[in-house]
């Protein structure tokens, strides 16, 4: 029940017709497959929170963990985007644990100064998604 709560009060807030078919979709899958797991949860309370601009930011960035994210150049699918609203939607997203910024190759000889990556929550809240459209 707690997700459905969560997911109403998400479609509630939605002005976004997109935004408002995914919280549903999510939901009316979640139900109809009856698996909730541990992120079931945390997954509606992103859905809640995230906007238009976060949904395709994510639907551009590749499934896969650990996958470099250029935060000066926006993703194929989004070129028409203005670059610091693209870096604004990033810097939303790293905080929401989407992606995460990399600096394991800092103070390494031949090391990096870092950069941004994909993280595993990403590829598991994209994961959720295609099993429900399955």
């Amino acid at each position: 029940f707690e997700i459905l709560r969560t997911c109403v009060e998400a479609v509630a807030r939605a002005a976004d017709a997109q935004k408002r078919k995914i919280v549903a979709d999510y939901l009316a899958s979640s139900i109809e497959r009856g698996v909730f797991t541990d992120l079931s949860q945390q997954i509606a309370e992103d859905l809640k929170v995230l906007q238009p601009l976060h949904l395709q930011i994510i639907a551009t960035l590749p499934q896969e963990p650990n996958v470099g994210v250029n935060l000066n150049s926006p993703l194929v699918g989004l070129e028409e985007m203005n670059v610091a609203t693209y870096r604004k939607g990033l810097a939303d997203l790293e905080r929401l644990g989407f992606i995460r910024f990399d600096n394991t190759g800092i103070g390494k000889l031949g090391g990096g100064g870092g950069g941004w990556k994909t993280t595993e929550y990403l590829a598991i809240f994209k994961q959720a998604f295609r099993q429900e459209r399955q």
